[in-house]
Parts: structure tokens; sequence; C-alpha cells
């Protein structure tokens, strides 16, 4: 696998933005909006979203748009703004990060916490591909993955991010796992959490592509990704999932339940089973043909 450099990696900074926001469909909406123009990491607390992008000079143009978006929605926005180093980042988001239990058997850890009450452990360290099994999105995807993964002998894990979904399949016995980004960046902290689950990330075929190449069918795919980013996907996704297989979908509100829906069914995949987590809706498909 090829490394990358850390020492460039170390000069990059991120604005780092804490929003001020109720809870409710349209902080999400928001949220969804900031991903959608180039978010590196976002995360949720009680009263706000904290999300991130790089210091390149265009983050102020972002930043602009957001608030021109936030204001569009009939809310005046409240926005703290930061500039995080590399070298600080881990510190900067352990106060977010903390130990969430997927099942009786599962539970993702951050590196600095120790538990001996769960036979699968998926250690995380908090970086710029930002995955950390906290988001409701994940969580759900993380309970298929414990449920199904033991028997899959492939998977696509489409947005790949941290690798955390490819990490739990490993774990739960799952193999052949292609693993599809865009960002390269995201090499690193794979690597890094790879091997603080003592498993090589040789055991993942990693393609940061736009153009990846996939083998003809899945047993398991699964795409935690927002709408922006999903939809544009979902056509390479439908003809690839093996006659028993199962396709894991999450990222996407539950306002945008019906869209999904009607894309799914058009395109010959059963929806078996959804799973809802305050905003978010996950879906478990399986193949109609």
């Amino acid at each position: 696998m090829k490394e990358i450099n850390t020492k460039s990696l170390m000069k990059k900074s991120w604005l780092s933005l804490t929003l001020t926001l109720p809870e409710g469909n349209q902080r999400e909406i928001i949220a969804e909006y900031a991903m959608s123009l180039g978010s590196d990491a976002l995360y949720e607390t009680n009263d706000a979203i904290v999300v991130s992008y790089l210091h390149d000079g265009n983050e102020r143009k972002t930043l602009e748009e957001l608030k021109t978006f936030i204001t569009s929605l009939g809310m005046t926005p409240d926005i703290k703004q930061e500039i995080v180093h590399d070298e600080n980042w881990n510190a900067n988001w352990q106060k977010y990060f903390f130990p969430v239990e997927i099942s009786k058997r599962m539970m993702v850890i951050p590196e600095w916490e120790n538990d001996d009450n769960h036979d699968i452990l998926i250690r995380i360290r908090p970086a710029m591909a930002f995955g950390t099994g906290t988001h409701e999105t994940t969580r759900m995807c993380l309970k298929w993955i414990d449920d199904f993964a033991d028997t899959a002998t492939s998977m696509l894990d489409m947005g790949t991010g941290s690798g955390i979904l490819s990490l739990a399949a490993l774990k739960c016995g799952a193999q052949n796992i292609d693993a599809i980004d865009i960002d390269e960046d995201i090499r690193e902290n794979i690597h890094e959490n790879f091997e603080l689950n003592k498993l090589s990330s040789e055991l993942l075929h990693l393609q940061i592509s736009q153009t990846p190449t996939f083998q003809t069918s899945y047993d398991i795919i699964v795409a935690n990704m927002i709408r922006a980013n999903l939809f544009p996907v979902l056509p390479a996704l439908f003809p690839r999932l093996n006659p028993n297989g199962k396709a894991i979908i999450s990222g996407l509100l539950i306002e945008e339940k019906d869209e999904f829906e009607a894309f799914a069914h058009s395109n010959d995949w059963k929806i078996v089973q959804t799973q809802t987590l305050n905003e978010w809706i996950a879906f478990l498909c399986e193949n109609s043909k």
C-alpha cells in the first residue's frame, strides 16, 4: 500500500466551525448542506454542529455560503470559528468521541479507552477522514454488519472514510473487501486504524478513485453517504448485489425515505428492513430478481 507523506500532512490546518443550532430537521438539513460543501469532518452535539474545512484559501467562501444557506432557512447564523492545526486534531476531537456499544458483542472505542466486556472491539483514532462510530448513520450500518458480515465472502464499502465499516466486517469474519473513496487523505487514517486493531491494511483492497474497479458482485454492499454523494453512485451498485446478498444504505434523512424507496424499487432492490435514529434512516435491501 502506498504510504502518505506525513510531513506534508503536518503542514495542513483546518477551519473548525461550531454552529449553534436547535435539534430538529432544519439542523440535519444544515448538516447535510455543510457536508456537501466539502467538509472533512462533522460532529453533532446537543446544541451544535461542529464542522471543519481545509484551510486552503477557499474556506472563507464556504463560510459565507453556509451563512447564506442558514439565513435562507429563516435562521440567524451563530457560528464560532477556530483554526485547528493537524497536530492538534486528536486533542481537539477527543472531547466529542466516546465508546459506543453496537451490540452485546461489538463496541467502538477511541484508542485511549479499554473494554473487557465485548468480544469485538473496534479501536478508532479521530482524524480528518471522520468516521468514529458515534454518528447515527454509522451505528445503524454497524448493527447490520454485526448481523450479517460473518458469512460474507465479498463486500463493497462505498465511501469508506476512516475504514470503520470494513474493520468491523473483517473482525466479524468477512473476506475480500473493496473499499472505495475519492479522498486521498484517508489512506493514512485507515492504516492507523488497522494498526490499532492489529490488522494489516493489506487485507483491504482500497481504491482512491472516481472510476474504481468493482468485483462482478458482492455478498454485502454498504454505502454510508449523504444524499448528494449517494444517489449518483447508486446506479453502479444496483447490479452488483448477489442474489442472496444484503445492501446496507445509510446517510439519508427520514424525509428522503420516499425518494430512495422509489429508486430502489425501480432497480430490483427490495427493502426488507429499516432503522431510524433521530432524524436519520437506514435501509437493509435484498436483490428482488
